[in-house]
């Protein structure tokens, strides 16, 4: 099983790496943390050792399995895996600002800031019957246990903890489904360029302590 070609999992945004932007500012991690793990378990379960009947397409309907970043209006097929995030932390490192350096990009002044994130991220697995629940729980965890972990690493996103809520039920369209969880926590250093023009027009803001002002 190889996850190793780099176009395969996508990522949050790492020093010397060019990423997606808004309005001049770029994806943060939370984006970019569900897209890794989704884009990891697409890549693996798409593997000829992954049992056949759990194998992911990218064409939906040869697809024996559905890998979400969110949870879908309307449960169309099972099994399926939905990929969440929870509580995170991205409070400031030190009480100084973050900031790591000037920079010029692409004809654009700015500041580069830089910190750590930790997110805590859930894989929550749906099947029809117990059975497959329990097989794709163990596929799931082997995975994030044995096949993902070192190249998270080398992307600079860390995790050590894998804990399985245990099985559980709820009722769909399509019937009874049978639910379970397995979690982590990820940290991350992360990088961030801050447009300067974003950053001049804040501090033109006239702050007004008037209680009665507009």
């Amino acid at each position: 099983m190889n996850i190793n070609n780099k176009e395969t999992l996508e990522v949050p945004q790492q020093t010397g790496e060019k990423p997606e932007t808004i309005l001049g500012l770029r994806y943060f991690y939370l984006h970019g943390i569900k897209n890794a793990f989704v884009s990891a378990l697409r890549a693996a379960f798409s593997d000829e050792n992954i049992p056949a009947e759990f194998r992911y397409d990218t064409n939906t309907q040869k697809s024996q399995i559905q890998i979400y970043k969110n949870f879908p209006q309307r449960i169309m097929k099972l099994p399926m895996i939905v990929v969440s995030t929870n509580n995170g932390d991205g409070s400031f490192t030190y009480i100084s600002d973050e900031l790591l350096f000037e920079n010029f990009e692409q004809n654009e002044y700015g500041y580069m800031y830089g910190g750590v994130l930790t997110l805590d991220v859930e894989i929550a697995i749906y099947t029809q019957n117990i059975v497959d629940m329990e097989k794709l729980t163990d596929i799931v965890l082997i995975l994030m246990r044995y096949v993902f972990r070192e190249k998270f690493q080398e992307r600079n996103l860390a995790y050590s903890s894998l804990r399985v809520s245990g099985e559980s039920t709820e009722e769909s369209d399509l019937g009874r489904i049978y639910k379970n969880i397995i979690s982590t926590k990820v940290t991350s250093d992360f990088t961030n360029f801050i447009p300067i023009s974003l950053i001049e027009k804040i501090q033109k803001i006239n702050i007004n302590f008037n209680s009665y002002g507009d």
